[in-house]
């Protein structure tokens, strides 16, 4: 008889995966028996099916691994400076114009105004 886990990780989950899938188990069997295992604290099928992917693609562990590991290039102090003191001489300037006098994209951008320098709003449109 199996005994259901209550409580468990995704990180767990992923590690059972990783273990039943170096066995050479397919990953409809792999989700049968998780399902079992976990009963309703199992990650959906497809999720079970995007983890053994990204084990056939190579991924070594089942830790998250940052999309990215890059660091942003574009959000450097020199670029917070300069968003910082254009919108201290205009204060209605909007993330577009401050992107394009930065030379960076929206999203950086965007990212500067509103996380890094605590802007929620640096121009509200104006409704007539």
């Amino acid at each position: 008889m199996v005994t259901p886990l209550p409580n468990c990780t995704t990180v767990e989950q992923r590690a059972v995966v990783l273990c039943l899938w170096s066995e050479g188990i397919k990953r409809s069997e792999i989700y049968r028996r998780m399902l079992s295992q976990y009963c309703e604290n199992c990650t959906a099928q497809r999720n079970t099916y995007k983890v053994v992917g990204k084990f056939k693609r190579g991924r070594t562990t089942p830790d998250h691994i940052n999309q990215s590991d890059q660091p942003s290039t574009s959000q450097t102090d020199d670029h917070r400076a300069e968003v910082y003191s254009l919108i201290e001489e205009n204060r209605r300037i909007i993330v577009h114009e401050t992107a394009s006098n930065v030379s960076i994209f929206y999203g950086s951008a965007f990212a500067i105004v509103h996380y890094n320098l605590g802007y929620p709003r640096v121009c509200a449109r104006r409704i007539p």
